[in-house]
């Protein structure tokens, strides 16, 4: 089902730049309009300005971001700063990130994949926006290029492909390999998270034919990215319309996208927390008792909000309140609630309330996800009195600390925490063909942008 294949990738020339943790990024969803102005500062030449570029009074068709985008990415390939490798590749892409305390690795490889429509062995979960659609596809026509790779799994229960990609890695013997070349890393850099990256290039025939033969059979599952490969599909398309015929090699058939296994130990998934403001007259009291139809509510004693209200050090209890989200979760749909004084967790009382609530022909999966229970039964029925939640009133955060802390300064008027979306749940999604709300899933770390680049 996954047809991949090498590229000549475009990377950074380090003598020029120096060290790539100047001019690399995270993607371009996850950045701030502070942290854009911030990363414009870091370095002429980072990366910010092809993926993210900013927007300036007298601004036109012609003369824009997308525009200046592709000014600099043909700057920065005329004069050296940017390079194109001399041989087709595989990168084969490693992260070493700490979580909980604990160091794991996820390793996976970036290359091409045959773009193909959604249920012909590429499959989403998550649903998209048109807004975002239409600024990538900006982008993409504006610089013919492929400027970060999207996030993708695969199911590899016997870890066939991983041994494959292991032999790479600094943690094996080389001289075992017999690849010494190969086995030398072709980027090794910590980003400002702390979080370490690692790019090996692999263009050794052999190699490379076993790994295009293990893949022919896997279904791919995006993971994150789904804006960019809708917008490479349409993309695609117009090129087709265009030249009235494709053999299916033209570059404009095929995107760069990372690769992982999700049996791999690496994998990890966060959620991403919801914060609710522009809601009129709210009024937690009255809220209270409309949640209370649905779910059993339980208040954190007045001992524990003095840990969350800053009367004592640390911040433990709120990290005990997403202990309790993890102990109770999995046979149980629980969230944790703040209005910014009191925390609440929210049990749901009776599965049949989501099928007597959820009227859209899901399947169970679907309607017994914790993100489709928290916006149809809260976010839409309760606070949006039976309508679906503008987009505009939901902001999302991973730092749980940080989403307390906003709402305990009135930036926000409500958060809910929720527990990770489990990756058997995304595959079961995907497969039956259905979508989760936006934000369902945060696979954690993100790519870092800026690694390697294809040119269209």
């Amino acid at each position: 089902m996954a047809e991949i294949l090498p590229f000549r990738g475009i990377r950074y020339s380090e003598d020029r730049v120096g060290s790539l943790e100047v001019v690399t990024t995270p993607p371009y969803d996850v950045i701030s309009s502070q942290d854009r102005d911030r990363l414009y500062e870091k370095n002429d030449y980072n990366v910010i300005r092809l993926i993210l570029g900013k927007e300036f009074p007298g601004d036109d068709e012609k003369n824009n971001r997308y525009s200046r985008a592709a000014n600099f990415l043909h700057d920065w390939l005329k004069e050296g700063t940017l390079k194109e490798d001399a041989q087709e590749s595989i990168y084969i892409y490693e992260q070493e990130y700490s979580y909980r305390g604990k160091r794991k690795v996820r390793r996976g490889f970036i290359s091409l994949l045959r773009l193909k429509d959604f249920g012909q062995g590429v499959l989403p979960h998550e649903e998209t926006l048109a807004k975002p659609k239409e600024d990538r596809l900006r982008l993409l026509k504006a610089c013919q290029a492929n400027l970060s790779p999207i996030f993708t799994i695969y199911a590899d229960p016997d870890r066939a492909i991983d041994a494959i990609l292991d032999p790479f890695t600094p943690f094996r013997d080389k001289s075992l390999t017999g690849l010494e070349e190969e086995a030398s890393p072709l980027i090794d850099m910590e980003d400002e998270r702390g979080e370490r990256h690692r790019l090996w290039s692999v263009s050794s025939p052999e190699k490379l034919k076993k790994l295009t033969r293990l893949m022919s059979d896997k279904e791919i599952y995006i993971a994150d990215g789904h804006h960019r490969y809708e917008t490479a599909l349409t993309f695609r398309n117009e090129m087709r319309q265009c030249f009235h015929h494709s053999t299916g090699s033209e570059p404009y058939n095929y995107l760069m996208v990372y690769l992982t296994n999700m049996e791999g130990e690496g994998l990890t998934i966060l959620p991403a927390h919801r914060l609710i403001q522009n809601l009129p007259d709210l009024d937690i009291s009255k809220l209270k008792v409309q949640i209370n139809k649905f779910f059993r509510i339980t208040k954190l004693d007045p001992l524990e909000r003095r840990f969350l209200m800053g009367l004592d050090k640390g911040e433990g209890q709120l990290r005990k309140m997403l202990s309790f989200l993890k102990e109770m979760g999995g046979n149980n749909c629980v969230f944790g609630m703040s209005d910014g004084v009191n925390l609440y967790l929210l049990t749901l009382k009776d599965e049949t309330i989501i099928d007597q609530l959820v009227k859209e022909d899901r399947s169970r999966e679907w309607k017994r996800l914790d993100v489709t229970i928290l916006h149809r039964i809260i976010l839409d029925h309760i606070l949006a009195k039976g309508k679906r939640m503008e987009e505009e009133k939901i902001s999302y955060l991973v730092d749980a600390e940080e989403a307390f802390q906003l709402v305990k300064d009135r930036k926000y008027q409500l958060a809910f925490f929720l527990n990770p979306t489990r990756v058997n749940q995304v595959k079961a999604i995907a497969r039956a063909g259905e979508r989760m709300p936006g934000k369902a899933t945060y696979f954690y770390p993100k790519l870092l942008t800026g690694l390697v680049m294809r040119p269209i």
